[in-house]
């Protein structure tokens, strides 16, 4: 971890907790709904698949501040091993459900909605929101804060496959135009707090065909 002069670091954390009480103040009950994203949500070893929690939630604009109005989505953890289907990452699943809830009233887009996610989203999962016309995404670590380091899941070390330097959500979306908001780092170290105990900095990576 990089040591900061006792100044630095004074000004680091008066900066974070200015960020973070500026977006608690723009979007209502936003922290309960994130540390439950970093709590309970989050499986314990032995860990079956990457710790990464979802959600999709429904804000209602009231002038500058967003109210919360419900969960589109339960909270929703990898699936990939679960279904042996490489697609299902956590927020990709979480906007699925979220999208099937909205059908239920002859609505398909989830134009009115968040994503929270305890990582940053792949191009993937940030191109499935853009498409259902998500409103933005808040999510904590960044791919960036975890390029290069292992998780060991069934008892083997494998790297978070992140994606490739240089890439950012918000950098993403504007390539295409999109209005949609992103904002990063929010109680950044509370998840790597619930993290950092399954993850290492090296490992061996074992490859073992039958574990995706």
């Amino acid at each position: 971890m990089q040591e900061y002069l006792p100044g630095i670091e004074l000004s680091l954390e008066l900066a974070k907790r200015q960020y973070e009480s500026e977006l608690e103040s723009k979007f209502l009950d936003l922290r309960p709904r994130f540390e439950r994203l970093t709590s309970e949500e989050l499986p314990y070893p032995p860990l079956t698949e990457m710790p990464i929690t979802a959600i999709v939630v429904l804000f209602k604009k009231v002038d500058e501040t967003y109210e919360l109005i419900l969960n589109e989505s339960p909270y929703i953890t990898n699936t990939v091993n679960q279904t042996r289907n490489s697609l299902n990452h956590a927020e990709k699943v979480a906007i699925e459900k979220a999208q099937k809830n909205r059908l239920r009233f002859q609505r398909k887009h989830l134009s009115d909605c968040i994503l929270l996610t305890t990582v940053e989203p792949c191009a993937m999962c940030t191109e499935a929101f853009l498409h259902v016309g998500g409103k933005g995404i808040i999510f904590g670590l960044s791919q960036k804060d975890l390029r290069g380091k292992y998780i060991f899941v069934n008892g083997v070390y494998k790297p978070f496959r992140t994606e490739p330097e240089g890439y950012s959500a918000e950098k993403f979306l504007q390539e295409r135009n999109s209005n949609m908001f992103v904002h990063g780092g929010y109680m950044k170290e509370e998840i790597w707090k619930r993290m950092e105990p399954f993850t290492y900095l090296d490992g061996e990576y074992i490859e073992d065909k039958n574990i995706l």
